[in-house]
């Protein structure tokens, strides 16, 4: 430091620019001076002391990007915080991958709020302050925190799909309207000076961003006892050194395993969320066009059991019985809407005894006070029922109703739903149902409910746009044969003219062309026929673009067809990117992607993507065992450039 003031370097090529930043930066309590390109980086990295750098994408003979990576392999460069600056807006995963394969403190696109930059470097620059009740809090959740304030001020005048107040649409209902409407965007919530971000993927939620210090990583692991307070405060001190977030340097600590980094960073998503089930007040915008987080880690419940838990969990007797008073003397009943009727949420065995019970003959509160649950447990599940429009309440009784009603990989999803499609397509109504032709209502009913409940496409909502797409075509098939049987009459008449339809849609068709390029080219991978296996891969992604499992396979396949072309190099690292970019969440993608850096000796960039891999599955052996590869050659490294030093 410089006078006490942290000192950063400014890399912009364009001379006025680069003035003009390092005299903001000054203004603002850092001590500033500029270069005009790598060689005088380098050259003032090994004559003076750095704290920080802000390097420009574009710079002259290459990338501010591949700057990055060579300053990170410097031995005077590895605990440099950079900020990288970029002249248009990157994508969510693009910029993930600056975050974690090179571990840049962030990513700005010009023109640049140099107050917000000054206030992060010196956050970072400082180390570690209190958050709340004098907690140290981790740098990456204060700048998740002046992440969410800045955005959430830059959305309030702008147009919005949807605005209002909790007091009169309470969370719960404006989580279902964002499903009926499958949105997809990120809702904006404030009640005080409490910000918080909730992202969504075609009507369910994915991600939340807070600006709440308090539901930090380390303190929900603490709380769940997962680490000690003594852990959380030496994983602080040595993100410092090694540039890692908290849970990854918690892990190499010995002190978390990846199964519980994993489970710890889920259960903070929920506690983000959930806390927002307690507002009885606050604002809300909805912004269509927000790009989505590119996180491995998501929430994984659908919305309608986002909705039972969170009102399980927020909601207090008055307020439910507040929520509930105009139902109360109404007559529920299951709905006849089948997307809202199988929708997917968690219940136990009681739960789903006390909703199969329902049938329109007795009123809510009736249902209630007779039911197996506790009065308290039946009124909250009731309540988030009516919420999802899995039940309707009506005036007056109804007649006879009807009775109540692993995650895969993607390759094995779309093979099964593209046979499954096929089969359906090619049979009757009985053959769809699974059902024979003596079968009595109940039992219609109930190879309904079944075949409903199992291709619901809310199962299917991790997966590609394609796969959701043959799964709600199946699950049509499955209410579409449904209506033409459901009672006596209609199956006297089906049978007196039954049809077979076997045509099928133009995607379904493109997705088994393409699995059939799959299968072949997994075949000729087995005798290591690489320049084959990626002509046939070439083909199915051009039938199926948006499958992030067939763009990862074409990337690998494209670096062992030669592994020391650089060109097929440049085009497999590309390919495994796009795999990212359209689905964070798939192992494979980050584990090719590590297996290519490690060959062409980046290390760093290695461990990033096999962390990554960890995150998406923390029982992935070859990245465990790589990622013990990597760091133990790192720390040799280390530990020999400091014997050097001294």
């Amino acid at each position: 430091m410089s006078d006490g003031r942290p000192t950063v370097l400014v890399l912009v090529p364009r001379p006025e620019a680069r003035k003009a930043l390092v005299q903001a930066l000054g203004r603002h309590g850092l001590s500033a001076r500029g270069a005009a390109d790598a060689d005088e980086l380098f050259a003032a990295l090994e004559s003076s002391h750095l704290d920080a750098v802000i390097v420009h994408n574009d710079l002259p003979g290459g990338s501010g990007y591949e700057l990055v990576y060579d300053l990170r392999r410097h031995e005077l460069g590895a605990e440099v915080r950079v900020v990288l600056l970029t002249e248009g807006e990157w994508s969510a995963a693009m910029k993930a991958m600056a975050l974690q394969d090179l571990a840049v403190v962030d990513v700005y696109a010009e023109p640049l709020d140099v107050k917000q930059v000054a206030e992060l470097l010196r956050c970072e620059l400082l180390g570690p302050s209190s958050g709340v009740d004098g907690v140290l809090v981790d740098p990456s959740s204060h700048a998740e925190k002046r992440h969410v304030e800045v955005v959430a001020a830059g959305v309030s005048g702008e147009a919005a799909l949807m605005r209002g107040n909790l007091v009169d649409t309470p969370f719960p209902e404006l989580l279902h309207q964002l499903y009926r409407q499958g949105a997809t965007g990120a809702l904006f919530l404030l009640k005080d000076s409490v910000k918080k971000i909730v992202y969504f993927k075609e009507g369910h939620p994915t991600y939340v961003k807070s600006n709440v210090l308090a539901e930090c990583l380390g303190n929900v692991l603490v709380r769940e006892r997962l680490i000690s307070q003594r852990d959380r405060e030496r994983s602080l001190g040595q993100m410092r050194e090694s540039g890692r977030q908290q849970g990854n340097e918690l892990i190499a600590m010995g002190s978390l395993s990846p199964q519980n980094l994993v489970f710890g960073l889920e259960l903070q998503l929920r506690t983000k969320l959930f806390d927002i089930f307690r507002w009885s007040v606050g604002e809300f915008l909805f912004k269509p066009q927000a790009k989505l987080p590119a996180d491995v880690i998501r929430l994984d419940l659908s919305n309608a059991g986002l909705i039972v838990e969170g009102v399980r969990r927020a909601w207090k007797p008055e307020r439910l019985a507040v929520q509930l008073s105009p139902y109360v003397d109404a007559y529920p009943v299951l709905s006849a809407d089948p997307d809202m009727r199988f929708q997917q949420f968690p219940v136990d065995q009681n739960e789903r005894a006390f909703i199969d019970a329902i049938g329109g003959h007795s009123t809510l509160q009736e249902e209630i006070e007779r039911s197996p649950l506790l009065n308290e447990r039946a009124a909250a599940l009731t309540y988030a029922l009516i919420v999802c429009g899995v039940l309707e309440v009506h005036d007056a009784p109804k007649g006879e109703v009807v009775s109540g009603v692993s995650q895969q990989g993607e390759a094995l999803t779309r093979q099964q739903l593209s046979q499954e499609l096929l089969s359906l397509r090619q049979q009757d109504a009985f053959g769809v149902l699974g059902v024979g032709l003596d079968i009595d209502d109940h039992g219609v009913e109930q190879a309904y409910s079944r075949l409903a409940r199992h291709f619901h496409p809310d199962r299917f909502r991790q997966q590609s746009a394609e796969t959701r797409q043959m799964a709600r075509e199946i699950f049509g098939l499955i209410y579409s044969a449904y209506s033409k049987i459901n009672s006596m009459e209609k199956r006297q008449v089906y049978r007196r003219a039954p049809t077979v339809e076997a045509s099928i849609s133009g995607l379904s068709e493109r997705m088994v062309m393409a699995q059939k390029c799959a299968l072949q080219a997994r075949e000729l991978a087995r005798e290591e026929r690489w320049s084959e296996v990626r002509k046939m891969l070439v083909e199915a992604v051009g039938l199926l673009g948006d499958a992030p499992d067939l763009r990862a396979e074409l990337g690998w396949a494209t670096h062992m067809e030669d592994p020391e072309n650089s060109a097929l190099q440049r085009e497999a690292i590309h390919q495994l990117r796009k795999a990212i970019d359209l689905d964070p969440r798939h192992e494979r993608s980050y584990l090719f992607l590590g297996r290519i850096y490690a060959q062409l000796g980046r290390h760093l960039l290695a461990e990033r993507q096999f962390e990554r891999a960890v995150q998406c599955n923390p029982h992935c052996d070859e990245a465990l065992e790589r990622l013990a590869e990597v760091r133990g050659r790192q720390s040799e490294r280390r530990h020999g450039g400091m014997r050097k030093s001294v």
